[in-house]
């Protein structure tokens, strides 16, 4: 995956979006299918981010 992609699944999950609504616009955006577990895995690392601040 793109960093582009995380970045932008970063920022929609950020901004309270679900992982499902985070599927459908990347679909949008990118023209690319991502699985539930690569949203959940991108999303992951920001909740380990904030743990660790």
């Amino acid at each position: 995956m793109s960093e582009q992609i995380e970045q932008s699944i970063i920022g929609m999950y950020s901004g309270g979006m679900s992982t499902r609504d985070i599927e459908d616009q990347i679909r949008e955006m990118y023209g690319v299918e991502i699985s539930e577990s690569a949203g959940s895995t991108v999303t992951g690392k920001v909740l380990e981010m904030i743990k660790e601040w």
